[in-house]
């Protein structure tokens, strides 16, 4: 039997639900939310030969210009920490910690996007000269880190950012004795892709979020 228009609203309905709830989970520091933020986009954008997302079932993916709160490249001759979309929150005084945090809607918007290049645009560069875009951090944790599977292989490349700190990033004491790796930026990104996603959904859809 088919998914009728109204099932697949009460799905949508579902899906923002739940982006909401593990964002906010995530915000008050279950970083394994990731996880289920993971899959959640999946399921709303993804499209394969074999599956259709939610949005383009609903026939209005092709029609909304996603947020990119991607960093505006520096000026030739500037330097730029890169986390993609993660910022670096600088803890200051005894017991603070630094560590990679999601901006929300705190960083500026660049030009919305049509989805294929919002999904497929290079986000994040590493030390090793690897790019990753939206769909390279949202499947590696949907598709190998158990947020739908558990892959008995990583990517390479994906392997080097999420295990092995490829950004080159690490946080020192203020006497310069400890020096603590700043470990995987992925679950920190795919908490803003969330973000990007849900805000999309909530300001261009609302007619679909009301029924």
């Amino acid at each position: 039997m088919r998914q009728t228009r109204d099932d697949l609203v009460r799905h949508l309905h579902d899906e923002i639900d739940l982006l909401r709830t593990s964002g906010a989970a995530f915000d008050d520091g279950s970083i394994v939310q990731a996880k289920i933020l993971a899959v959640r986009i999946r399921v709303l954008v993804h499209d394969t030969d074999r599956s259709k997302s939610l949005l383009r079932q609903l026939r209005v993916k092709d029609g909304l210009r996603f947020i990119d709160t991607s960093q505006t490249p520096p000026p030739p001759g500037a330097v730029m920490i890169d986390a993609g979309l993660a910022s670096i929150r600088i803890g200051f005084g005894d017991g603070a910690s630094t560590e990679y945090a999601a901006p929300l809607g705190s960083r500026d918007r660049r030009p919305p996007l049509p989805f294929r290049p919002w999904w497929s645009e290079t986000v994040l560069d590493d030390d090793e000269g690897n790019r990753f875009n939206r769909r390279d951090l949202v499947l590696g944790l949907a598709h190998t880190e158990g947020g739908a599977h558990v892959s008995p292989e990583l990517d390479r490349a994906y392997a080097a950012l999420a295990r092995s700190n490829s950004l080159g990033f690490g946080f020192g004491s203020a006497d310069g004795s400890e020096f603590t790796d700043a470990g995987s930026p992925v679950p920190v990104n795919v908490r803003q892709i969330a973000w990007e996603l849900q805000t999309t959904i909530e300001e261009q859809l609302p007619q679909l979020l009301t029924t």
